[in-house]
């Protein structure tokens, strides 16, 4: 009598009978039912075990009727599901669902039909997945021990990555209620500053100056120490690739040196300035522009060395070469005629290509715009040149702001 493992001999068939045949009969109707198809007993249709194996390799999608990071699914239609409490999980099974409740970014898992649950990782198995989507399917694939995520290509958006984000610049503006010490980061998306990794996108918050750092909005931004009078602060968007959150804060390095404990992606978005009593100087931001709301006196009535380059410290930003703006004055105690010319330190300057950044005459005071590169110590370099005769002259120079080159 055959068994269901029968085979044929020397091209002569097994010894059969009814049971053997019942359990081939049993075996397609289970396929074409399994498939969500009905039995055509009527011998008019001869393509179902096609159908049906067809329709179970294009099919993997599930439904979730879990919670946000603990997904719960279900096999969508009349498919036989593949695994169960007691059939689990093969390597290479992949499942495909779209969220009922989006992600936190943070660790999430999966159970496919009561098979167990298992945790949901990035394709390149990373600990935690970024946020799971409900506005988009997601694809993932079980490697024996965890769901990985495929990474299919989709629309990229602001907040909805294809193979990676839609730039969107963070700018940040002085904060309507508490101007004086809080500052407002505008949602956006943000690379890593050292170039590794994917764009990662972060909601608006609002950080604190005058408190320590802690994860949140409306909470302190202060990485490290107290807020300081007349001090030069970086502004920073941050990453914690562990937890998958975002944040941001302030530090005097550039480099975001004292960053919080597991945030070690960061972006730096712009600085910032504190005045003698400590209060964040008033800005306004276009771009890569940041412009003081009050000009900045940086130099009043300096002694001038004709014929001397002389490094001048204005409000540009500590650590940083930008572009400085503002005007400068060259006032005249007597008689005579003399130009100033503003220029970078990284550039010089003699007395017959000085330039004529502003010229004075007699007892006035000559004042023109300028726009110069600083050095990374907030510094600008002034030649003088007389024209006639040797009066005293002393310098003014006021900034009205700075154009940020590396953001």
């Amino acid at each position: 009598m055959a068994n269901k493992t029968s085979t044929f001999t020397n091209n002569l068939p097994p010894a059969v009978d009814a049971t053997w045949y019942n359990i081939n009969q049993t075996e397609m109707n289970n396929l074409i039912t399994g498939s969500g198809l009905t039995v055509d007993n009527t011998g008019a249709i001869n393509t179902q075990q096609q159908q049906s194996a067809s329709r179970f390799a294009a099919n993997n999608f599930y439904i979730d009727s879990g919670a946000a990071d603990a997904y719960v699914l279900t096999l969508a239609a009349s498919f036989t599901n593949p695994v169960s409490a007691t059939v689990g999980y093969f390597v290479g099974m992949t499942i495909r669902f779209r969220a009922g409740n989006a992600g936190t970014g943070g660790a999430a898992t999966v159970n496919v039909n009561q098979a167990g649950v298992k945790s949901l990782k990035e394709g390149d198995g990373t600990t935690n997945p970024t946020s799971i989507p409900t506005t988009i399917d997601t694809e993932w694939r079980y490697d024996g021990t965890v769901f990985r995520k495929v990474n299919l290509v989709v629309a990229a958006t602001e907040s909805v990555a294809g193979i990676t984000l839609l730039p969107k610049p963070i700018t940040i503006a002085n904060n309507a209620t508490d101007a004086n010490n809080d500052i407002d980061f505008n949602a956006g998306v943000f690379q890593f500053s050292d170039g590794s990794g994917r764009a990662v996108a972060t909601t608006a918050l609002t950080k604190r100056l005058d408190a320590s750092w802690v994860a949140g909005t409306n909470q302190g931004g202060l990485f490290t120490g107290a807020k300081a009078n007349s001090t030069w602060y970086h502004c920073f968007a941050i990453y914690n690739p562990t937890s998958g959150l975002t944040d941001c804060g302030f530090d005097t390095s550039v480099t975001a040196a004292n960053i919080p404990s597991g945030y070690t992606k960061y972006k730096r978005v712009g600085s910032i300035r504190t005045n003698g009593s400590g209060n964040i100087l008033a800005f306004t931001q276009i771009g890569t522009r940041f412009e003081f709301v009050d000009s900045i006196n940086d130099i009043v009535a300096a002694s001038v060395t004709v014929n001397t380059p002389t490094l001048r410290t204005i409000s540009s930003p500590l650590g940083l070469k930008t572009v400085a703006f503002g005007e400068a004055g060259l006032f005249l105690s007597s008689s005579g005629a003399a130009n100033l010319s503003i220029y970078s330190p990284a550039t010089t300057r003699t007395a017959s290509n000085a330039g004529s950044a502003c010229a004075s005459n007699a007892v006035t005071e000559g004042q023109a715009p300028f726009s110069v590169l600083t050095n990374t110590s907030s510094q600008i370099n002034t030649f003088a040149r007389y024209a006639s005769l040797t009066p005293t002259m002393t310098l003014y120079i006021s900034t009205f702001g700075f154009i940020d080159l590396t953001l």
